[in-house]
């Protein structure tokens, strides 16, 4: 108003008698002479934003109590109407709620018309109504004048920003003090915008529309944030349930070597809880590892940040652990393992190799591995002694390679495919062609499977029989030459022994009346003797016939001769001499 006064080269003078009345007077000449010549009849350079005078006329009226002028008596020209779209909720696609709240009936009724196109719009006449109204309904936006009775603007923005549910809300402050400080005092109370009296309904709109859509932002940033907020929490819950669940430690090493995190596994390991860890250095807390290859791999790791695996074994506890490490430019993650059973496991392993390589190394019998299709996995140095060829050059071949007669190549596959299909193992006596000469093999087969019990193949030795066969050829000759040899002379001596006991017989049958006791007595002695040499002859008959039967045509195992000779032995040994 003392712009605008002196602006037309008017004055204001003020008289005042306490406890009565204040009188203002406004004097302002008439006319245009007083004015200068170039603001006279100007061209107007800057656009009405009001949008209209209703508001002004009402107010006015009031002051004056001319209550007959209403916005009814305005003309139509006098309304500017606004380009300000309604602000929609875009998660309930409604019309934004603003709250208002003004103790001046005259500014609650002008902003109410000014807003309500675009807005739904409450309006209250002080704070501690504004406050009710709030917890009744939460608003998108409160306007609240800073001077107000019972409770003023600044004292209701307190109370909303204290309430977790309400300290959301955009809050612009409405006031007649003017000034920066004013303005930063209400921002700083946190005010989201500061707007001093008198306004412009276009500043207004503007700047409802404004706070709304960056109440509107920060919600959706806010929701975003904590959807992502959530997110990451469910990805550390998961990697903590992960962590919690593998069978090795896991173990985060900062870059002054202090424990970061550790999983429950890595605390069974060491035998420690969790916030005995957390926060300590691992060469303070395990100082013997300082003397071992630990100590550089990490270092080494850290410095050049590459990862590494490696074994060691720590002499404080006994044991063997595999390390891998995974270096970042702040810290080392480390999966650890306990790998005491599997080095021990792996060492007696060693030694059983060992053996087995020292008895196939010096074994006279080929010991052998083949896969499915008969190729060769394994063989001792006795394979390659036979076949001629070194051992580099049998891995790898099946038997037509090393075998010279392809039917006994076949025969030898059959019977490995036998064993992998009855997965029981067998014993075989098998040919084979070497140099041009057949060897005979006892090969005594068996499955070969993995750790999980799949066949693989098969694992065999062979025993060269080739020597025995030739031994049992000769020895059942020489017992066929014996056979016969027993044959011809019992055949000679059962002859005459038949004629002496014939003859023996017809002497006494036909002198039985004129010999002589002692004679008789001669005579039975005389058939007694020849039928114990009868006997003798068939005993001696019947060792040859199992000797050669038994024995040496076709069985592996001696014949049980004694309980085969024992009863015409028997038979014989108990004949009177």
């Amino acid at each position: 108003m003392k712009r605008l006064v002196e602006l037309h080269q008017g004055s204001i003078d003020v008289t005042s008698v306490e406890d009565v009345d204040t009188c203002f007077t406004i004097t302002i000449p008439t006319g245009t002479a007083h004015l200068p010549p170039d603001r006279i009849g100007a061209t107007r350079t800057l656009i009405s934003t009001v949008i209209g005078a209703n508001g002004f006329v009402e107010e006015a009226a009031s002051w004056v109590s001319l209550d007959t002028t209403r916005l009814a008596d305005v003309s139509p020209e006098l309304i500017v109407q606004s380009s300000i779209q309604p602000v929609l909720d875009p998660q309930t696609d409604r019309t934004a709620r603003i709250l208002m709240a003004d103790d001046n009936a005259d500014l609650r009724d002008y902003l109410m018309r000014l807003l309500s196109p675009q807005y739904q719009v409450v309006a209250v006449a002080d704070g501690v109504a504004a406050l009710a109204a709030i917890r009744h309904q939460l608003p998108d936006l409160v306007l609240a004048d800073v001077m107000m009775p019972n409770l003023d603007g600044l004292s209701l923005l307190q109370t909303l920003r204290s309430d977790p549910q309400t300290r959301e809300i955009p809050i612009i402050l409405l006031s007649a003090r003017a000034g920066e400080e004013a303005r930063l005092e209400g921002l700083a109370a946190g005010a989201d915008d500061y707007l001093t009296k008198p306004f412009s309904a276009r500043e207004l709109l503007v700047r409802v529309e404004v706070t709304l859509k960056l109440a509107q932002m920060r919600r959706a940033a806010t929701q975003q944030e904590q959807a992502l907020r959530l997110e990451a929490e469910t990805a550390k819950a998961q990697v903590e349930s992960i962590l919690t669940s593998i069978r090795d430690g896991f173990y985060v090493l900062d870059r002054d070597w202090c424990f970061t995190y550790v999983n429950d596994r890595f605390c069974e390991l060491v035998e420690l809880p969790r916030d005995r860890i957390l926060g300590r250095n691992i060469w303070e807390l395990f100082p013997p590892a300082v003397e071992i290859e630990v100590y550089v791999n990490f270092h080494q790791a850290m410095r050049d940040r590459t990862p590494n695996q490696f074994e060691n074994f720590y002499p404080a506890w006994q044991r063997w652990y595999e390390h891998r490490i995974y270096p970042s430019p702040s810290s080392l993650t480390i999966f650890v393992a306990e790998i005491t059973e599997r080095k021990l496991a792996e060492a007696k392993l060693h030694d059983t190799l060992t053996l087995l390589n020292a008895i196939g190394d010096y074994s006279v019998d080929i010991i052998f591995a083949k896969d499915r299709a008969g190729r060769l996995l394994f063989i001792n140095p006795a394979v390659s002694d036979y076949f001629g060829n070194s051992v580099a050059e049998l891995l790898g071949k099946d038997e037509f390679f090393f075998i010279e007669d392809d039917e006994a190549a076949e025969a030898i596959r059959a019977n490995d495919r036998s064993i992998i299909q009855s997965v029981v193992a067998a014993v075989f006596e098998e040919p084979i062609v070497i140099d041009g000469n057949v060897r005979t093999f006892l090969s005594t087969k068996a499955p070969l499977r993995d750790v999980n019990g799949n066949i693989l193949g098969i694992v065999g030795i062979g025993h060269d029989l080739t020597d025995r066969k030739l031994a049992e050829v000769a020895l059942a000759e020489r017992n066929q030459e014996l056979d016969s040899f027993v044959h011809t002379v019992s055949h000679d001596l059962k002859a005459p022994l038949r004629a002496i006991s014939n003859l023996s017989q017809w002497i006494e049958d036909d002198l039985e009346d004129r010999l002589p006791p002692d004679n008789q007595q001669q005579f039975q002695l005389l058939r007694t003797r020849v039928k114990r040499m009868e006997s003798m002859i068939d005993s001696l008959l019947l060792y040859a016939r199992a000797v050669s039967c038994v024995w040496f045509r076709g069985s592996t195992q001696p014949p049980k001769l004694f309980s085969t000779l024992y009863p015409p032995l028997s038979t014989l040994y108990s004949l009177p001499l």
